[in-house]
């Protein structure tokens, strides 16, 4: 049984996957969690929490996460420059 195809616009954002795709998508390729996060800059425990369910990418490192997976939509950003122009302030 083949998934269904997935329909979009040009201009539109691309459709958001589920866990299970997102799984699926390493399997196909052979790449590890680790290496993923690694290459995205991200901790590579953070990556896995969010695929496996545990954390469900609702704020900070995990939402960024999530993110950048396509399991959501939303904006990338840096906490670290967040942390210090609060501290500024």
């Amino acid at each position: 049984m083949q998934p269904k195809k997935r329909h979009q616009r040009i201009g539109e954002n691309p459709p958001l996957k589920t866990r299970a795709e997102v799984q699926q998508d390493f399997q196909q390729r052979g790449a590890s969690i680790r290496a993923w996060a690694i290459q995205h800059k991200r901790d590579p425990l953070i990556a896995a929490g969010v695929i496996s369910g545990r954390l469900k990418g609702m704020r900070g490192e995990a939402h960024n996460v999530a993110v950048l997976l396509g399991l959501k939509e939303g904006l990338v950003t840096d906490q670290k420059s967040i942390a210090v122009r609060l501290v500024a302030e």
